[in-house]
């Protein structure tokens, strides 16, 4: 063999070294990488929930203002149509009729149960329908509007809507928005598609989010019902 030969032998030898070794560079950079991707704090991973359900969050409380306007309009003709019909002002008080008399814990449990059974329907029925969620966050917000008609015809001020609202409600109305607004991602991405992604990846993405968003959502009802039960009533007590 001739030195010319031996020598560029060796250079191929050294050429299928480097390559081994930039392989073998490549894969333990990957390595962590996906370590990391896997190793992804809960917190980390609910943000990105809520990042990817933020828009349909706002279509949601926009729905919901919607609502409220529609049950003040609805309450200031009260005399000319049925407002527990069409307000769900009804459905509101057979809950009350209900829970009258029990015990704290059982009026807490009755109304999470309620809130909660009420979220689900608005997410797992919007991940089929998107009308089904916006149309249960209209019924919502008209409660909402009525509640503030009956307040100021009854003399009171808006502090006094604000008094029997905000509390359990900075809890509830957001554990509302967000298990609505991810029903109707399932839909909108289900029928129309969702940008770069086929609709399997966009609805593992949202299934994803799912998990982290629904306990959120459930833990947010049940201190909503705590509070609604065990304070809103007392903190009212000063305003009327």
């Amino acid at each position: 063999m001739s030195k010319y030969s031996w020598n560029e032998e060796q250079q191929m030898n050294l050429s299928e070294l480097e390559r081994e070794n930039v392989l073998q560079t490549e894969m333990d950079i990957e390595e962590p990488m996906e370590e990391i991707k896997e190793k992804k704090s809960f917190w980390g991973a609910f943000q990105d929930a809520l990042r990817g359900v933020s828009r349909y969050v706002i279509l949601s409380s926009i729905i919901l203002v919607i609502g409220c306007i529609l049950g003040y309009v609805l309450y200031l003709k009260k005399g000319e149509i049925d407002l527990d019909l069409y307000s769900g002002l009804g459905y509101v008080k057979e809950i009350a009729g209900e829970i009258a008399g029990k015990s704290l814990l059982y009026q807490i449990g009755y109304v999470f149960w309620n809130n909660l059974r009420v979220s689900l329907i608005f997410l797992f029925a919007g991940m089929v329908l998107f009308l089904v969620p916006m149309l249960g966050l209209t019924v919502n917000g008209m409660i909402i509007g009525v509640l503030l008609g009956v307040i100021y015809d009854g003399g009171q001020g808006f502090l006094t809507f604000l008094a029997g609202i905000l509390p359990h409600g900075i809890f509830e109305i957001p554990a509302l928005l967000l298990c609505s607004a991810l029903g109707i991602k399932f839909s909108f991405n289900l029928i129309f598609g969702e940008k770069n992604k086929t609709r399997k990846e966009s609805f593992r993405n949202n299934w994803t989010y799912l998990k982290y968003i629904l306990p959120f959502a459930a833990l947010l009802l049940l201190l909503a019902a705590a509070i609604e039960m065990g304070v809103t009533g007392r903190i009212m007590e000063y305003f009327l």
